[in-house]
């Protein structure tokens, strides 16, 4: 697979110092730019946060094809099996319209079991998903990712990646429709209540005069 990358992760110079992390989130924005035209969205309302029993830090990759479906993957080791790994209904143009807001906040929402269990939340099958509150689709828990190679390749390709965003063109793509945009980052996973979950992107760019979240992501069952 040939990998160009826009950004790049994170290095230290020769001090030991950290240089600042890139800006993935614009750098996305900019590459989709080159595919559609802008337009404005309006923001939902700001979606509380559930009470936070305890958080870490995971790595977040959001990728897809340029005219395919959307996928989001979890890590929290990129060299492991992916903690969660969901394919959308969503495709890239409906993201990109909601990305040119400056802000982007996902809900997914499940009910659950009618045998009452409760299963832990990320292994939930199916999911209504919502960007900045309008309803875009469904998503659904991919398990068997050997069964898709695309996938399982780019999964492999990205492990030395850390933050970044860029183009992987697959060895099978006979298109530029066909090369895989992703965009990575590390997020904020917070746990609440067995039925409520979170994903808040680290931006290292928050300042006084822009401060709050780029991206978040909201799982909750009812």
């Amino acid at each position: 697979m040939v990998e160009l990358v826009v950004d790049t992760a994170s290095n230290k110079d020769r001090t030991g110092s950290a240089e600042k992390q890139p800006n993935c989130w614009s750098s996305l924005r900019a590459i989709f730019a080159t595919m559609i035209p802008c337009c404005g969205c309006r923001i939902s309302p700001t979606l509380i946060k559930p009470d936070i029993l305890q958080s870490s830090l995971v790595t977040g990759t959001i990728f897809g094809r340029r005219k395919g479906r959307v996928h989001l993957c979890v890590h929290e080791d990129t060299a492991a099996p992916p903690l969660l790994l969901l394919e959308f209904t969503t495709t890239t143009y409906v993201l990109v319209k909601e990305m040119e807001s400056g802000l982007l906040r996902m809900t997914l929402e499940c009910k659950k079991g009618s045998n009452g269990e409760i299963d832990c939340l990320l292994n939930e099958p199916i999911w209504n998903v919502s960007c900045n509150g309008r309803k875009v689709g469904f998503a659904a828990r991919k398990q068997n990712i050997e069964n898709d190679p695309t996938i399982a390749n780019f999964i492999t390709t990205m492990q030395s990646v850390t933050t970044g965003a860029g183009v992987i063109r697959p060895e099978e793509a006979e298109s530029e429709d066909e090369e895989l945009i992703y965009m990575r980052a590390t997020y904020e996973r917070i746990l609440g209540p067995p039925d409520s979950e979170a994903f808040h992107m680290v931006n290292p760019d928050v300042t006084p005069s822009a401060p709050g979240q780029e991206l978040s992501i909201f799982l909750h069952r009812s």
